[in-house]
This record gives structure tokens, C-alpha cells and sequence, in this order.
């Protein structure tokens, strides 16, 4: 074979041709380098007019990940959990020393002490479940103090 399929949580699965890895891969030598159930930090390339997608891992910080936990969130709440200018991921960053990526696709990939990566869990289901509530960086702020014993001061915050 020449292409994975990946799946990026969408309707259809994503080829993903060797010429679009940062590794020189030889003829059928693909599981050499990404297998099933690998994850990885892709893109996707485009989308042509009959849906089909094409991805590709040529691109700065698009690798292979390795460790870490993927959960997946509602695509929809993806902007809420990031925040206005990344601020909601910093936060949750900052408390917890957990390595984040977030998806567009609703996977989002930790790594760090599992008692870190249990609370940005549960902050992100918080976040999924009341994104349409008021004042919910403050009950997120607070949730986090409170869970890790920590207070970051309003310069540190910013």
C-alpha cells in the first residue's frame, strides 16, 4: 500500500499518501513507520468537490504522537474550549502542566501526570456540558484552584 486511511472523526475516512509524511517510505513499507491505531497530529490538505479528503503530515509540528491520552469532545464546543485567543487552553495548561492539542475534529491529545490529565479531562467535560451558561471561565478557574490545590495571580493569568 501506499496510503493510511485515517480517521478523523468525520464521515469518511482520510488517505493520507506517502508523499505527504516527512519520512522517505518505500513500496509497502507504510506499517514500518504509522500502525493501526496510531495516532498522529495531521492536516488535512483538502477537500475536493465530490467530499473526498486528503491529509498530510508536511507541515511544521505534525507528527506522530507518542504517549499521551485522546478523548473526544463535541466538534462544536472545540472554540469554546480553546477560548479567545487560546485563553480557556492556557488556563488549563497553566493548572495542570499537561501537554494539549486540540483538534478541530473534537480529539484532543494529553500528556502528562495522569492526575493532570484527569482534571483538563473533566474541565473539558465541564466546558462540553455548559458552554452556553455564563461566567464559565470563572466556575472553570475556580473548579481548577480548587482541584489543584493552586492560584495563579492576575499577572501570571494574562
Amino acid at each position: 500500500p501506499s496510503s493510511w486511511f485515517l480517521d478523523i472523526n468525520a464521515p469518511y475516512q482520510a488517505p493520507m499518501h506517502v508523499s505527504e509524511v516527512p519520512w522517505e517510505v518505500g513500496f509497502a513499507e507504510t506499517s514500518k513507520f504509522l500502525e493501526a491505531g496510531e495516532a498522529i497530529l495531521c492536516k488535512v490538505l483538502f477537500v475536493d468537490e465530490a467530499k473526498k479528503v486528503q491529509a498530510t503530515m508536511k507541515d511544521r509540528n505534525l507528527r506522530k504522537l507518542t504517549g499521551g491520552v485522546i478523548i473526544d469532545v463535541a466538534p462544536s464546543k472545540v472554540a469554546r474550549i480553546i477560548g479567545k485567543n487560546g485563553s480557556m487552553l492556557e488556563l488549563v495548561k497553566k493548572y495542570t502542566d499537561v501537554w494539549l492539542f486540540v483538534g478541530q475534529n473534537g480529539r484532543i491529545w494529553m500528556n502528562g501526570e495522569q492526575e493532570g490529565v484527569q482534571t483538563a479531562t473533566q474541565v473539558f467535560r465541564m466546558i462540553e456540558r455548559e458552554a452556553h451558561i455564563p461566567g464559565l471561565t470563572e466556575r472553570v478557574k475556580a473548579f481548577l484552584a480548587e482541584k489543584t490545590g493552586r492560584t495563579l495571580d492576575e499577572e501570571e493569568e494574562e
